[in-house]
């Protein structure tokens, strides 16, 4: 029985990291702004007219959700829950996409989209670790 729980484990570990894979060959857009803090932030409710702040969690080697939908102009707080340290780069790199610097247990990275479009991101230290934030 133990055996098969190990089994069925490895086998969720690898249908994640293909559904990963197959996100991120679906290529990104990306324009946006970035910042670093060491303190998490909290989801809060946007009022009309105002921009919203969606968490994402690094917890377990994972990041979750591992799609997230926003709308143009919120910000996108990572908040890493593991004790090593992650961080969060777009699969397509340029100058102005996700690429939040290391982050340690506790800490946030968080990231403002301006524009619409379909951002795929990894942790560099773990490649096996794949998201998708949607901004419509």
């Amino acid at each position: 029985m133990k055996d098969q729980k190990k089994l069925t484990f490895i086998i969720a570990v690898v249908v994640v990291i293909i559904i990963g894979g197959v996100i991120a060959a679906g290529g990104m857009k990306k324009t946006a702004t970035q910042t670093t803090t060491k303190s998490s932030s909290t989801s809060s409710a946007p009022t009309e007219g105002a921009v919203a702040t969606m968490d994402i969690k690094i917890e377990n080697y994972m990041f979750l959700p591992m799609v997230t939908k926003v709308k143009v102009g919120d910000t996108v707080t990572w908040t890493n829950m593991d004790t090593v340290h992650h961080n969060v780069v777009a699969d397509q790199k340029s100058a102005d996409a996700p690429d939040g610097p290391l982050i340690g247990k506790g800490e946030t990275y968080s990231f403002k989209f301006t524009k619409a479009g379909t951002y795929t991101f990894h942790c560099d230290p773990h490649p096996y670790m794949h998201g998708t934030v949607v901004v419509e």
